[in-house]
């Protein structure tokens, strides 16, 4: 989710990204997101978000959220590929 250019959320915005985040996670996905600024952040902690999206995934540019997002990716490919291989 890119949060470049977004300079304030209030408390019904930041409950959104975390409904957000749960719905996709019950899907079996994930979300990041990049760009965020200083208030937005203060606000995704305050009302609890941040901690069900992972601090992880948070990033202060869109270029770090989409690098780490791919790096997971590729780490649960290979523990997928390593779990094959055992079976």
């Amino acid at each position: 989710l890119d949060f470049t250019g977004v300079s304030t959320v209030d408390e019904s915005g930041a409950l959104m990204v975390g409904r957000l985040a749960e719905e996709l996670h019950r899907e079996g996905r994930v979300l990041y997101i990049g760009g965020i600024g200083r208030e937005p952040l203060r606000m995704l902690v305050r009302m609890g978000v941040l901690g069900s999206i992972g601090r992880r995934r948070v990033t202060l540019t869109l270029a770090a959220a989409v690098m780490r997002a791919q790096a997971e990716a590729q780490a649960m490919a290979r523990a997928a590929d390593a779990a094959a291989a055992l079976a």
